[in-house]
């Protein structure tokens, strides 16, 4: 009791009783109940919400300890009106103290309501969450998984997304998982810890599905521009090394098809993008290849500038078998290219060995220039060329003939 409280009790205490001061006793049991009952007050101002309304799950534990706290102040504050003398009890400060104690006693029953409320409403919770945990297994919950980080993350994009038919079927996923939430499922929200340990989020899940729209129209774009993005800078990297590397391109797969091929190679990757748009409903970017093609673009003019310095080499061996093989493969493999020069950079094979010193195989190397369609006129491409044999046994080899090995592309001047 603060000291205005403590003095209106005693000049009550005065005017209805001849006694003019309670006790020692009783004024030191008094402090005593007063300290508890001070303290309880104030940890009950600090979480007045819990005494009006069912505690929510995630505030059970720590209303529990609240709980405990209290129920000890409360029994030290009893213990203390207790012990005061039994001539002052009938007193209006007694009875003042009491008073706060009781209603300190009523708070704290309404506490107790309260989290038996709540633990109810939690159970419940456990309950439906342990329901979604068994409507969310398999392939849907691993698409929930990857996409729901996408809200909170604007540059994270999972991989394993990259193609129409795994678009689609995230898409798919998403829409069941959706009609989840908004049916049997519907207002479920996370529980802290409980979540956690079932390895669910119904919170993120669902607004990750309620927006997969947006979500798989991000994913589309973000994986097209990715990928187009590496091999833009692969390019443009080959293309300020070509000086450097005596005019010789490294490019392989897609990158040497967008620059050798590049008509049909952007026309295949153009019907690949439109193709992940479509599954993720969305309209693929017209200029969505644009970066791609100025990547192209740049790196002709720099392979244009340095073609008249490069020449076929001098020098060279001939072997029309050995060079009759590799064109008969080229014809296969490159049908429109027209071989205008070949040579053998070595007379004779080289033969590797195993560590006993057995033969495995024997190759020979030599260089190729040619024409093709795909080049402007009056360029050639000129590129290292190896056959191979295998060793079959009594000091004999045996052609491998579907192999044909074509080694980094120079363009420079037709002869």
């Amino acid at each position: 009791m603060t000291q205005s409280l403590r003095a209106a009790a005693l000049a009550v205490s005065l005017l209805a009783s001849p006694a003019w001061a309670i006790t020692r006793q009783t004024d030191l049991a008094l402090r005593n109940a007063e300290s508890a009952i001070d303290s309880g007050e104030r940890e009950k101002a600090d979480r007045k919400a819990w005494f009006t309304a069912p505690v929510p799950a995630e505030d059970i534990q720590m209303a529990l300890r609240l709980h405990k706290q209290l129920e000890g102040l409360l029994n030290r504050a009893s213990d203390a009106i207790r012990r005061c003398s039994d001539e002052d009890k009938p007193g209006a400060e007694v009875q003042a103290v009491y008073a706060r104690w009781q209603a300190l006693r009523e708070a704290f029953t309404r506490l107790t309501e309260n989290i038996n409320t709540g633990n109810a409403s939690a159970e419940g919770g456990k309950d439906r969450m342990r329901a979604f945990q068994q409507a969310t297994q398999g392939q849907l919950k691993m698409v929930a998984k990857d996409f729901a980080p996408m809200l909170e993350q604007p540059d994270y994009v999972p991989s394993g997304y990259g193609t129409p038919e795994r678009l689609a079927m995230a898409k798919a996923e998403l829409e069941k998982l959706d009609a989840l939430c908004k049916g049997e499922f519907a207002g479920l929200q996370d529980i802290p810890n409980v979540s956690f340990l079932m390895d669910v989020s119904p919170t993120a899940w669902c607004k990750a599905a309620a927006q997969r729209e947006g979500l798989t129209a991000r994913m589309a774009t973000a994986s097209a521009s990715s990928n187009l993005k590496l091999w833009v800078d692969q390019i443009t990297q080959d293309a300020e090394a070509l000086e450097r590397k005596e005019g010789f391109s490294g490019l392989m797969g897609v990158m040497y098809e967008l620059v050798h091929e590049t008509k049909p190679a952007t026309a295949r990757l153009a019907a690949q993008y439109q193709g992940q748009f479509k599954a993720a409903g969305a309209e693929m970017p017209a200029d969505l290849l644009a970066p791609a093609q100025a990547a192209v673009d740049a790196w002709w003019k720099e392979a244009k500038r340095l073609a008249p310095q490069w020449k076929f080499p001098t020098g060279l061996y001939a072997d029309g078998a050995v060079e009759g093989r590799m064109k008969a493969r080229m014809g296969k493999g490159m049908p429109s290219a027209k071989v205008l020069k070949s040579g053998l950079l070595k007379d004779g094979w080289t033969v590797y060995k195993n560590a006993l010193g057995v033969p495995l195989d024997r190759v020979r190397t030599g260089v190729v220039l040619y024409k093709s369609p795909d080049y402007p006129a009056g360029l050639c491409a000129l590129r290292e060329w190896t056959v191979k044999d295998t060793f079959v046994g009594g000091g004999k080899f045996s052609p491998v003939s579907d192999y044909l090995q074509l080694g980094a592309v120079r363009l420079q001047n037709c002869p």
